[in-house]
């Protein structure tokens, strides 16, 4: 974050916002966080997809097998009569994996964004 925030804000910026006679909490809220959507939105997505592939803090932490989050879930019930019906596995896995595609479906054009604004010769 505090590279993005480097390269994309030039001090040029904050300094005319305070000449204008914006305060501190106003420069923040209406130049730097609009400036930071696409390094918030890659974190976002990077800390989305670490937490809902966790696999071994839940299985540590957690002994209810009703309580189990669905990656742990998916190798609880492989050694079951479960994965006897290999439909019920990739439906499984595609539940798994669909919270990630739309999280990315939400969040993709604020990456798209910041990838694209280096681009741009000014």
């Amino acid at each position: 974050m505090r590279q993005y925030l480097i390269s994309s804000m030039h001090p040029a910026v904050i300094e005319a916002a305070r000449i204008d006679g914006a305060g501190e909490l106003s420069i923040f809220h209406k130049i730097i966080l609009p400036m930071m959507l696409p390094a918030i939105a890659t974190m976002s997505i990077f800390t989305f997809i670490g937490a809902w592939n966790s696999y071994i803090v839940p299985l540590v932490v957690i002994f209810s097998p009703e309580k189990y989050p669905l990656p742990v879930l998916m190798g609880y019930l492989k050694g079951g009569k479960v994965a006897e019906n290999l439909g019920s596995m990739y439906l499984a896995i595609s539940m798994s994996v669909a919270p990630i595609i739309i999280a990315f479906m939400f969040l993709s054009k604020y990456i798209i964004s910041s990838i694209s604004a280096g681009s741009v010769k000014e």
